[in-house]
């Protein structure tokens, strides 16, 4: 289908858009629904970006866990019979903070990428598996991550380049920029990583840019399924 058609339907009754989706949702993955008891581990929450809807960013390098703290986390996963464990965090803060960088040279890192993968093999040895979402990242990151990931993820939140305007949600946000967060995701699908993604709903966005975002990302499944 292309844009127009797409547009074309929120005409549509939604109450006839809900049951034709939900019919064709059911046609594709069937009745089974399946999920992962995952853990979430918020790394930290020093971020070198400043969305304007976040709220779980902050300067304090005193949110960063430790590896000791992680270890006892990883014990929690276990009793609470988790199968994964959820790494989340800011996005490369030392690339913004003083702070950050001491923190990670403190622990033998160069790099928040270097001290994610580290927490990736402490989950591996306690049989978790780690699904990481580090932010936008190089091929050859990417490529460092992906043995010790059982997967990946990184929120496209949106394909709309004038979010980044002044004034809009992203605009102290470098790596929000959608072609920088589209690489990484077709970067991905080249070293065949398990993925995911999504958009991030009212930020600003129009139906419009919605139902472009959500056909890149369509496109890059196709492409990389």
């Amino acid at each position: 289908m292309s844009l127009d058609n797409y547009l074309s339907l929120l005409h549509s009754e939604p109450a006839e858009l809900l049951i034709a989706a939900d019919e064709k949702a059911r046609k594709i993955f069937g009745q089974t629904i399946t999920f992962s008891r995952n853990f979430f581990v918020p790394i930290t929450h020093q971020c070198r970006n400043r969305c304007g809807y976040c709220s779980f960013v902050s300067d304090d390098v005193n949110s960063w866990i430790t590896p000791d703290k992680f270890q006892k986390l990883l014990q929690q996963a276990n009793l609470a019979k988790c199968s994964e464990i959820l790494l989340t965090l800011g996005e490369k803060p030392e690339l913004k903070y003083e702070s950050a960088r001491e923190f990670l040279l403190q622990n033998n890192c160069s790099s928040t990428i270097e001290y994610v993968k580290l927490f990736c093999d402490l989950a591996l040895d306690e049989k978790l598996l780690p699904h990481s979402n580090p932010g936008v990242i190089s091929f050859e990151e990417l490529k460092y991550l992906k043995d010790s990931n059982a997967s990946l993820g990184l929120m496209l939140e949106s394909s709309s380049p004038r979010l980044l305007e002044q004034g809009e949600a992203h605009y102290n946000s470098p790596s929000k920029n959608p072609e920088l967060r589209i690489e990484t995701i077709e970067n991905a699908g080249k070293l065949k990583i398990p993925f995911t993604t999504g958009l991030l709903i009212g930020i600003g966005e129009t139906w419009k840019e919605r139902i472009e975002s959500l056909i890149i990302l369509q496109s890059i499944s196709r492409r990389f399924k």
